[in-house]
């Protein structure tokens, strides 16, 4: 990748997408200035955008990974769910246990769980099966249900497994991107071609339109918009949580 290259790779269709309205809107200019930049210079744009951009977002890659992502968040929930649970039955168990209830296991697991940290998070969770083993008997007389032993392990493995899988897969798509390099510095020719012509040609009669054709001014266009959609986002997601009704504990125990 050309020295030159500022973004990253993931970005560079999006890039190119922002130049590309640009250059749409500025094309009799472009014309005017050279014969270059006629239907076949235009073609060429497109059909090297669409390569780049089908080997960045490979579907069946991206779906994958989206489906495993979506199965470790789901199962993490109910991990956390059960470990409020062992905790507060090792709080009951308080003066019975061989080690103080504070340091279970399960607080750490849940916050490492919360923070998707799923590493940190079954190495917590090792921390707590092995001290429910070591104190089985004080645990159940207060009230710990076998399922929740069974189902932290099953839970905690089954996380484990398609978290693993979940990075292969995205070691795949990252690995396709670089076998395919030299399809990057192609585009990334065209759009320095354009970004250059288009600096040169409205750096004294449009200032705004010249920074359209800036790579700092489209990177910084390009992660606000990121980081807006992300605000509001998790917006959305705190104001559902918010409005959702509390389940009764029948209904949300597991099964």
């Amino acid at each position: 990748m050309s020295k030159y290259f500022k973004f990253r790779r993931d970005e560079l269709p999006k890039v190119a997408d922002l130049l590309k309205k640009s250059f749409l809107r500025d094309q009799k200019v472009f014309k005017k200035f050279s014969p270059d930049f006629n239907k076949e210079y235009w073609d060429r744009l497109d059909k090297q955008m669409d390569l780049v951009s089908k080997l960045v977002n490979s579907k069946t890659l991206s779906l994958e990974v989206k489906k495993l992502t979506k199965d470790i968040d789901g199962d993490i929930k109910k991990l956390r769910y059960i470990l409020e649970r062992i905790q507060a039955y090792a709080q009951r168990s308080r003066k019975e246990l061989t080690l103080n209830y504070m340091d279970f296991g399960c607080r750490e697991a849940r916050k490492e769980a919360r923070l998707g940290h799923v590493n940190e998070m079954v190495g917590c969770i090792n921390t707590v099966n092995e001290n429910i083993k070591n104190n089985h008997e004080a645990l159940t007389s207060h009230g710990l249900k076998e399922k929740y032993v069974t189902q932290i392990k099953e839970l905690s493995e089954k996380i484990t497994s398609h978290y693993t899988l979940r990075e292969q897969k995205r070691h795949e798509r990252e690995q396709q991107v670089t076998d395919n390099l030299k399809e990057f510095d192609t585009l990334w020719k065209i759009l320095h071609d354009l970004s250059r012509t288009g600096r040169m040609l409205f750096k004294e009669r449009d200032e705004k339109k010249m920074k359209d054709y800036m790579f700092t001014h489209i990177l910084k266009k390009l992660r606000t918009k990121s980081v807006k959609k992300k605000v509001k986002k998790k917006k959305s997601v705190t104001t559902q949580e918010t409005v959702t009704p509390k389940v009764e504990p029948q209904t949300a125990e597991l099964h």
